[in-house]
């Protein structure tokens, strides 16, 4: 009776993880984005 709700807790804890991993790796990469494209105006410039 205990058990499913400690494995849907786990599951939940884990869901959050992967969220926040995500939005990370989100933010990452449209970071990284921003940076490719400086770069590239910046050589376009000189």
């Amino acid at each position: 009776m205990f058990s499913p709700l400690l494995k849907q807790g786990k599951y939940c804890l884990f869901d959050a993880e992967k969220n926040k991993m995500y939005h990370i790796k989100k933010q990452i990469y449209t970071s990284l984005q921003i940076c490719l494209f400086y770069i590239c105006i910046i050589r376009l410039r000189f």
